[in-house]
Parts: structure tokens; C-alpha cells; sequence
């Protein structure tokens, strides 16, 4: 069982019914003068995991519009409580956090025991590039790289990936850079 936020990508909800996956959400948090999704609240988090007893918590963080939990102190009290929850963090328009102090905390550093991330929107590499990470020894290694493969190409593109690590390097070697000028 997975329990999630509502304003997941739709993938998640095809690959969920594809694969018999049960998904449960949290109840929506909407901000109805601006008609946007807010993170859930921490209180709603852990109820919504007491309730339902999932086996993955899978937060969105930040959301499309740039706000964010305190993913540190959610991570933090969900690995007190419900040690064997594995935290999944779909952290799509967050691929720039880890390179400022001045940002939030990244999924990765508040703990999450796996990301994904869509690199093209803040990260760098071009339109359609991603990055998958997680925590060795709590995420099955053999079995994330089989499902890559078993849904992956056999034909990827050398360009795209290219670019991932062109915009690897990059934020590796400059991403904590300032800038003194715009």
C-alpha cells in the first residue's frame, strides 16, 4: 500500500493499476483563493499513516508551484514511528535544492530513502531527463535496476543521458557556486 498526497503525477495512479498497487491519498489540502495544492500538514501525515498502515509514504516535495514541507522533520519523525515506512519523495521540481543553503532541505538530505527527480525542470539536462536516487539498504538495489530495465528502452537516447551527466557535472562543480551577478 502506498499513502499519498493527491497531487501526484498521473503515472503514479496508471502504474499503480497496472501493477494492482493499492493507492491511498491524503485527504487534499487546497489553497481555494489561489486554487493550488499545499503540502499536507505534518499532523494529517502521521494520521494518515496511522489510519491506513502503508508500506510506502509517498510525499511531493516541492509542489509545482515551489512550496515544500519540512521534509527534514517529517522524514525524521516517520523514521521514529514507523521505522519499516520506506519514504518516497517525488521531488520533480526540486533537483536544484541540494545546491543552496539558502533553499529547503532535499529529499536526500531529510532522509528520504528514495527520489525521483525531473533534472530538466531545475536541474540542468534537457527536456525529458530524470534522476533516480536512493538509499543503499533500504531500497532492494537488484530489484529497482530490474524494473528500470524490464520498463526502460533497450534503444536510450545517448543525447539525453549525456546531458544528465553534463548537468551532474555541472552542479557537482558549481552548483554551490554564488553568483554576484544576474
Amino acid at each position: 500500500r502506498i499513502l499519498s498526497e493527491r497531487n501526484i503525477h498521473r503515472s503514479i495512479v496508471a502504474a499503480c493499476e497496472d501493477y494492482g498497487i493499492n493507492l491511498i491519498f491524503l485527504k487534499p489540502n487546497i489553497d481555494q483563493e489561489h486554487q493550488l495544492f499545499l503540502p499536507n500538514s505534518e499532523e494529517e501525515i502521521y494520521e494518515g499513516i496511522s489510519k491506513t498502515k502503508p508500506q510506502v509514504l509517498l510525499l511531493i516535495n516541492p509542489t509545482y508551484e515551489g512550496i515544500c514541507l519540512n521534509l527534514k522533520n517529517v522524514i525524521s519523525t516517520v523514521n521514529k514511528k514507523y521505522p519499516e515506512l520506506i519514504v518516497f519523495v517525488d521531488e520533480a521540481w526540486g533537483a536544484h535544492l541540494h545546491f543552496s543553503d539558502k533553499l529547503p532541505t532535499s529529499a536526500m538530505e531529510a532522509g528520504a530513502d528514495i527520489c525521483v527527480q525531473s533534472t530538466h525542470k531545475q536541474g540542468g539536462s534537457l527536456q525529458q531527463s530524470g534522476m533516480i536516487h536512493w538509499k543503499d539498504g533500504r531500497i532492494n538495489n537488484d530489484l529497482l535496476i530490474e524494473s528500470y530495465r524490464s520498463l526502460g528502452t533497450s534503444s536510450p537516447s545517448y543525447v539525453l543521458l549525456a546531458s544528465l551527466d553534463a548537468a551532474r557535472e555541472t552542479m557537482e562543480k558549481k552548483g554551490r557556486k554564488k553568483i554576484d551577478h544576474i
